[in-house]
């Protein structure tokens, strides 16, 4: 039998997002202390994308602009840079993820594989 995995103690400054982010990948993956490292920026950067989610759910896609018309919603880049931060910075240390659509469509957040 082996014995279970010791998952360390996620950063205190992690989110939801990011403490759900921190388990998955380590109860997956062996890592050294770099890597630890590594792995608490991508799950800082998937608590920012949870944050623009909410704000784009909260306001929607695009904003009131300057001029009397619309703008995207400055979150929409946020989060979508947020997003592509986590696998880089995952994949930087050889965790691969994917994403899943929920029922409506939207991508959930990233799951590690």
């Amino acid at each position: 039998m082996t014995a279970p995995v010791r998952i360390p103690a996620p950063p205190k400054d992690l989110g939801s997002e990011g403490r759900t982010l921190w388990r998955t990948v380590l109860a997956k993956w062996e890592t050294d202390e770099r890597e630890l490292l590594v792995i608490a920026d991508a799950c800082r950067q998937a608590d920012r994308a949870a944050e623009a989610r909410e704000v784009i759910a909260s306001e929607g896609v695009v904003v009131p602009g300057a001029t009397g018309g619309v703008k995207p919603n400055p979150a929409v880049q946020i989060e979508a840079t947020a997003m592509a931060m986590v696998g880089r910075l995952l994949a930087s240390v050889g965790i691969k993820t994917e994403r899943e659509r929920d029922s409506a469509g939207r991508y959930a957040p990233l799951r590690a594989v």
